[in-house]
C-alpha cells in the first residue's frame, strides 16, 4: 500500500468471483458464504485478499488469504447482504486493485414455533427441536436466538445452549424485540424500553412503543400519539407527529440495492 492509502496497480489480472451459498450446521444465526475464483499465473504471485461488508464499495473486514482460491467467510449475519472483492499481492507485497465485485445475501436456519410442540429448527434440508417450551415471541441478535417464554423470562440460544436473560416478561402487543447493532432492544410494557448488550440491561426510555424498526444504524420507535421517533445511538430524534398503523408489521428497514 502506498502512503496515500491507494492501492497500487500490478499486472496481476483478478479473476471473476464465483459465489457459492451455504448454510452453516454450527449456530442458529450464523451463516457462511463460499467464494471461490481461478487462479492468477505470474511466477511472483503470493496470495489474495477477501475484502467485505455490508455496503458496496465500502469494505469493514479483510481476509489475507494466502495462495488458495476458495474461502468460507463465516459469522455472517443471516438476511444480510454482504459485498466482496479480491486482490492479489505478489512477494514483494504489491497488491493489485480490486476485483469486480459480487453480493449475495447469506443464509441461515428457520426458527419455527410449533405451540406445544415446541420449538424447532430448519437447516434446509431437516427439523431439530430446540425446547419442548412454546415461546411468545422470537427474535435474533449478535448471532443468537432469543425467545421470550412469558413468565419463565427472556432466554437466548447460541447454537449449543440456552441461557436466561431475565425474569421480566416483554410487552407482546407489538414486535417487542428487535435486534440493534449488536445488542438487542426489548419493550418491557410500562417498565419501558430496554437495550442488552450482552452483559447488562440499560433502559432507553422511559415510554412505550407500539412497534419497533431498525433501518440505516438507527432503531425506530412508534409511540402511538406522540409520534415516530428515531434513536442514533445517543440521543432520540422526532420523525414525524403521526402514528403507524399497528394492525400488521407498521414499520421495515430495507434496502433496495
Amino acid at each position: 500500500m502506498n502512503p496515500l492509502g491507494k492501492k497500487k496497480t500490478v499486472t496481476f489480472i483478478v479473476l471473476p468471483l464465483l459465489l457459492l451459498l451455504a448454510l452453516s450446521p454450527a449456530h442458529l444465526a450464523a451463516s457462511t458464504l463460499t467464494l471461490a475464483w481461478d487462479p492468477n499465473t505470474e511466477e511472483d504471485l503470493a496470495g489474495y485478499k477477501i475484502y467485505y461488508g455490508t455496503r458496496s464499495g465500502d469494505y469493514d473486514f479483510v481476509i489475507d488469504l494466502g495462495n488458495i482460491t476458495h474461502r468460507t467467510v463465516t459469522n455472517l449475519e443471516p438476511e444480510t447482504r454482504y459485498y466482496f472483492a479480491l486482490t492479489a499481492y505478489d512477494n514483494a507485497g504489491n497488491e493489485s486493485d480490486f476485483s469486480w465485485e459480487v453480493s449475495a445475501v447469506a443464509g441461515g436456519q428457520l426458527a419455527v414455533d410449533f405451540s406445544s410442540a415446541g420449538l424447532y429448527q430448519y437447516d434446509g434440508s431437516s427439523w431439530s427441536r430446540l425446547t419442548s417450551s412454546n415461546p411468545q415471541y422470537l427474535a435474533v441478535y449478535n448471532n443468537k436466538l432469543v425467545g421470550d417464554f412469558g413468565s419463565a423470562g427472556l432466554w437466548e440460544f447460541d447454537g449449543t445452549v440456552w441461557s436466561k436473560l431475565t425474569s421480566s416478561d416483554a410487552d407482546n402487543t407489538g414486535n417487542c424485540m428487535v435486534a440493534y447493532g449488536t445488542s438487542l432492544v426489548v419493550d418491557f410494557g410500562t417498565a419501558g424500553l430496554h437495550q442488552y448488550d450482552g452483559s447488562s440491561w440499560s433502559r432507553l426510555t422511559s415510554s412505550k412503543p407500539q412497534y419497533l424498526a431498525v433501518y440505516d444504524g438507527k432503531l425506530v420507535g412508534d409511540f402511538g400519539s406522540a409520534g415516530l421517533w428515531e434513536l442514533d445511538g445517543s440521543c432520540w430524534s422526532k420523525l414525524t407527529s403521526s402514528d403507524a398503523d399497528n394492525t400488521g408489521n407498521c414499520l421495515v428497514g430495507m434496502r433496495l440495492n
